[in-house]
């Protein structure tokens, strides 16, 4: 199992390029990931519970863009 700081670095090496992705602790445990596309506005945040499930919004988020 990977620390929350070894998914992060993991997922900014992967999409950092093109997306802002974030980790914010949450007030009773566990954590909110989250990222958005550089440049874009708060409103347009992915968020997810997991790590992997944050990698799977981007995906589906770039092939939309790509359509």
């Amino acid at each position: 199992m990977t620390t929350v700081d070894e998914a992060l670095a993991a997922l900014r090496e992967h999409w950092g390029s093109e997306w802002e992705v974030w980790v914010v602790p949450l007030a009773l445990g566990g954590e909110r990931w989250c990222a958005r596309r550089h440049g874009d506005p708060l409103l347009n945040v992915l968020h997810a519970d997991i790590p992997e499930h944050l990698a799977e919004y981007i995906t589906e988020a770039g092939s939309e863009a790509g359509s």
